[in-house]
């Protein structure tokens, strides 16, 4: 547990000196003390967090997909032959035994009140039994794969799920957790995109109206049985949740508000491409090696951009894809290689902190994606070790008590080309968990 001296050296919003906490809040201090070390970011490996996030630092590329192919969503529909595929790789020359189960969670991403046998069919846990050794990389690491749903586990129920890998031989261990949804297209969705309908989001915003038609679902009370949330090309960061439906005529619920659900439009992703290192792409300045003879990337320096005009950019919203493009099989051709970033800019004078922001950094804001700032050079710096390919990112700031914002650093425009998820999730009064009836993906249009 943390001392009580840097807990309160550290907590930004608790300005008393130790020296001078009364003695009769010093029993309130440790209480304090662990309640904040339960929720700190870098708890122990033991405690699960619901949602993305790799435990053992030597774990990376974690990717969770449709089996059909790569840049699809973490989303199956019930009853359905689809699967998802898990991929990622551990930096070690030996192979580990992992395992894996899945848990169901509500539609706030905490544990459903069920027990498995209500949402899984077969056994609770399998092995991961498929991995690969690195070929020719000069960083040696073991590729892992799984495809399910299986004819060992297999979910019986929609709603959002936990994927949760460990250590066979020390269960109690979290390695990564990664979410994904099985959802049942019960509910009928008509739903568009346009701009900002007030004035100042207009050229800015995106705007996404939409109707449900709940005819097979015989709701009693669609104020208090549904819950909708949109999501941001996947990030569950950028999320709206939590409106009522504008009118109910019937089976028809008009979710059509005026500014209500509306994100900001931001911009294009920056991008950088490394499938190959025997040769500099567009966005990179230098490639040279350290003493380990890893490769080292110097992408061109980036500046802020909230200024400008927009202008297209062919990304693939926010994401990454691995290739390696002098090698065969590039699960286990693509070497891992260290990339530096640079946004060149004075640093903001609130209260924040700058992050490098995308699906590269697992859409997380923390110490892992945290930029520092170089007084001297006037820029944001961050290093990376990443395995080739070709990929996404962008700069998000966030100030004190605030979400990521990325129109600090990219500007907003109502021309972007975002990805957007539209999920219904429904709780019968007769259960106690939150299905998912509706899933619907949308694409802003460009004008």
């Amino acid at each position: 547990m943390l001392s009580l001296m840097r807990l309160i050296c550290n907590c930004s919003n608790l300005k008393t000196k130790i020296a001078t906490i009364p003695l009769w809040l010093i029993p309130f201090c440790f209480l304090f003390l662990q309640t904040a070390a339960q929720n700190n970011d870098y708890a122990n490996p033991n405690v699960i967090r619901y949602e993305d996030y790799n435990y053992n630092p030597n774990i990376k590329t974690v990717l969770l997909e449709g089996a059909t192919g790569q840049l699809t969503d973490a989303a199956i529909e019930l009853n359905t032959n689809q699967q998802l595929l898990l991929r990622f790789d551990h930096l070690y020359a030996d192979v580990v035994d992992y395992s894996y189960t899945i848990i169901h969670c509500d539609a706030n991403w905490q544990p459903s009140q069920i027990s498995e046998s209500q949402y899984l069919q077969g056994f609770s846990t399998d092995k991961i039994l498929r991995y690969q050794f690195a070929t020719t990389t000069l960083v040696p690491y073991v590729h892992y794969e799984l495809l399910f749903p299986n004819d060992i586990i297999k979910p019986i129920i929609s709603g959002n799920y936990l994927l949760r890998v460990f250590k066979t031989d020390t269960p109690e261990i979290n390695v990564l957790t990664k979410r994904f949804i099985v959802f049942s297209q019960l509910a009928g969705i008509q739903a568009n995109i346009h701009a900002g309908t007030f004035a100042d989001t207009r050229f800015t915003h995106h705007e996404i109206d939409f109707e449900l038609n709940t005819q097979q679902l015989n709701l009693l009370n669609p104020y208090n049985d549904l819950q909708v949330v949109l999501l941001q090309n996947g990030g569950w960061l950028q999320r709206i949740y939590g409106l009522k439906p504008r009118f109910v005529n019937g089976n028809k619920l008009d979710y059509n508000y005026d500014g209500e659900y509306c994100f900001a439009g931001g911009n294009e992703f920056r991008t950088f491409d490394t499938r190959s290192i025997r040769f500099l792409s567009e966005r990179i300045k230098q490639i040279t090696q350290a003493d380990d003879k890893t490769f080292i990337v110097n992408l061109h320096n980036d500046i802020r951009t909230s200024s400008q005009r927009y202008a297209f950019v062919n990304d693939i919203n926010g994401q990454y894809l691995i290739k390696h493009q002098e090698g065969r099989n590039s699960d286990v051709d693509a070497d891992y290689v260290w990339v530096n970033f640079k946004l060149k800019m004075p640093q903001e004078e609130t209260e924040g902190n700058m992050y490098l922001y995308g699906a590269l950094t697992n859409w997380r804001t923390d110490t892992t994606s945290l930029m520092n700032y170089n007084a001297d050079d006037m820029s944001y710096e961050k290093s990376l070790l990443l395995k080739q390919g070709y990929y996404n990112y962008q700069y998000a700031y966030i100030s004190s008590g605030s979400y990521p914002d990325v129109t600090v650093t990219e500007g907003s425009h109502y021309e972007t080309d975002n990805s957007y998820t539209l999920l219904i999730y429904y709780r019968n009064p007769n259960t106690r968990y939150d299905a998912i009836v509706g899933y619907k993906k949308l694409n802003s249009i460009k004008k």
